[in-house]
């Protein structure tokens, strides 16, 4: 596992160019930070860039060290490994790209590329490395006559990259970054009809200092909000279209915060478990608005407060059932509970149920449908495809409950 990386900022107006809201530079730091990397020595004769990567709070427990490009020649000691990660902080480019997995580290140079374009990133052997800046003083020429001294192990990439040359190339990679915010367990809904709304907001939003739990608390509150429509579906058809509109835009704006998260590198386990939280109450809240609303619609119909507080019963005993299995496990999503009793091998019923109805549960297909609903004044429908829906989603995470925490309790 490689431990340091060498980042070198050559032009100072290149490195510090913003896409979607880091420059170059710190781009390439938090990339190599998501990678595992704990040692960063940036070379760069600018005050401004050193500035820049000092200020990141991700790395303000790493070992950050900046230097000019050739006093490091009299200090290559700092790199204690057999290799180290180098960086042309004129380049975008997704962290999935450094994957260290690859067994073709096996040569005194390798090179990652893109067809026949260089990316700028490379893994370098350390001695062969110092054994050509001890004859030089300058770091270009050490550069220069170190990539021109070895045939490259070519390590062929499809992940996103792109180099910085322009306002145009700018652009390119806030555009080639956004291809990558969309989770592979999201929907279909989220993916072809929310995306098309979230990202173009979230493109612009990302040129801001707002964080993702600032957009979570937005769309929080936009559930609550949806909630009290729907609690007074009785004063009219404009609370109930309202409400579902609502909820159809916090569905929209639950995608942001991730989307905010993924491109500028700021996820943690914090802002997981804070989104999935909300969400939750939000789900909650909108159980008892609409709840609240039947019965207010049919006040002589006690049944149909029983029957939502039984629903929000079940859904609140299977929710705590994923929250005590997510947290032994130490993740922050509820999608793991899912995925892993999807990949039961025993296919237990549970399972099965859970695939067939896995669309069922998810926010962007069961928004868009009560959205549709409300549109056409069927609170009713939305009323019962909340009891129907929650009942049964509800009882196939009870059933499935002692098989997964069993399963904890042997890992």
């Amino acid at each position: 596992m490689l431990e340091t990386v060498l980042i070198f900022a050559k032009d100072e107006e290149k490195a510090l160019k913003k896409v979607a809201g880091l420059s170059v530079v710190r781009r390439a730091a938090m990339a190599s930070f998501k990678a595992g990397i704990s040692n960063f020595i940036v070379l760069t004769d600018s005050d401004k860039v050193a500035k820049d990567i000092k200020s990141a709070k991700k790395l303000s427990k790493s070992n950050i060290e900046i230097l000019s490009p050739n006093s490091f020649l009299q200090n290559t000691e700092k790199l204690k490994e057999n290799r180290f990660l180098f960086i042309e902080a004129d380049n975008v480019f997704h962290y999935s790209l450094l994957d260290f997995s690859t067994s073709d580290f096996n040569s005194k140079l390798s090179q990652y590329f893109q067809g026949e374009e260089n990316t700028g990133i490379s893994i370098i052997s350390t001695q062969a490395f110092k054994n050509i800046a001890q004859k030089e003083n300058d770091f270009e020429t050490v550069l220069n006559r170190f990539m021109s001294s070895f045939a490259p192990t070519k390590i062929q990439t499809k992940a996103v990259w792109t180099k910085i040359t322009d306002k145009k190339s700018i652009k390119t990679a806030k555009n080639l970054l956004f291809t990558t915010v969309t989770k592979p367990t999201s929907g279909f809904v989220s993916k072809y009809i929310n995306a098309r709304f979230s990202i173009p907001v979230t493109k612009i939003l990302s040129e801001f200092r707002i964080s993702p739990n600032f957009i979570t608390v937005i769309t929080f509150s936009i559930g609550l909000l949806s909630a009290w429509c729907m609690a007074n579906a009785n004063l009219g058809y404009f609370y109930v279209l309202m409400g579902g509109i609502l909820w159809q835009l916090a569905a929209i704006s639950d995608r942001a915060d991730g989307e905010i998260a993924r491109v500028k590198m700021s996820d943690s386990k914090f802002g997981g478990w804070f989104d999935t939280v909300t969400d939750n109450l939000a789900y909650v809240a909108f159980f008892f608005g609409v709840t609240i609303g039947m019965y207010n619609l049919h006040p002589q119909n006690t049944e149909y407060l029983y029957l939502g507080g039984i629903t929000v019963f079940v859904i609140l005993l299977g929710l705590a059932g994923m929250y005590s299995y997510v947290i032994r496990i130490g993740s922050a999503s509820l999608q793991t509970y899912n995925a892993q009793l999807a990949e039961d091998e025993n296919q237990s019923t549970a399972a099965t149920l859970l695939k067939k109805l896995k669309f069922m549960s998810k926010r962007d297909f069961f928004s868009l449908t009560f959205c549709v609903f409300c549109m056409f004044d069927k609170f009713e429908f939305v009323y019962w495809g909340l009891m129907i829906g929650g009942n049964i989603i509800g009882f196939v995470i009870l059933m499935s409950q002692r098989k997964m925490m069993n399963q904890v309790k042997t890992a």
